[in-house]
């Protein structure tokens, strides 16, 4: 049979749990923890309270709050083993990768990028001086031909059109 939880204030009560205000305020708000309102509206909180612990010692009340927490603790702790030897394996890995890469001789892989890029460069320079010649083409076959500009700045001079 459980015995009945001991009634504290607030702040009394975060020190006996050992917990700050703030954690006793999650704690009530997830219910976690009963409250109560004294005959002055003063909160008061449930602290639960163990038969057996009353009993023991302050060392014997440390080692079951270790045992606790060591039971608590326990998955994390594998947890975190297994991620440390995931990283030394991820590490190693790397590693071996870092050393394949400096194995590369980056000019074998560089030259048919470098031929194909001659390659594209002598057919730009081609293009343009074709480009240039089509545009000097077109340019010379638009244009008036000279009487035709002079008769035209004749006109605009005096103003007739014919």
């Amino acid at each position: 049979m459980d015995a009945p939880p001991r009634w504290l204030p607030r702040i009394q009560a975060a020190q006996a749990l050992g917990i700050s205000e703030r954690t006793l305020d999650r704690r009530l708000a997830r219910g976690q923890l009963e409250r109560r309102y004294d005959e002055h509206g003063a909160v008061l909180i449930a602290i639960p309270t163990d038969p057996g612990l009353d009993k023991l010692t302050d060392v014997d009340r440390t080692l079951v709050v270790l045992e606790k927490m060591d039971g608590a603790l326990a998955p994390l702790v594998a947890h975190t083993l297994e991620q440390e030897a995931t990283l030394v394996r991820q590490a190693e890995e790397l590693g071996a990768l870092r050393s394949q890469m400096t194995d590369l001789d980056l000019a074998t892989v560089l030259a048919p990028l470098t031929a194909h890029l001659a390659a594209q460069e002598q057919t730009i320079v081609r293009q343009a001086t074709e480009l240039a010649t089509l545009r000097a083409a077109l340019e010379a076959a638009t244009r008036p031909s000279w009487w035709r500009r002079l008769l035209a700045r004749f006109r605009s001079t005096r103003g007739t059109t014919t």
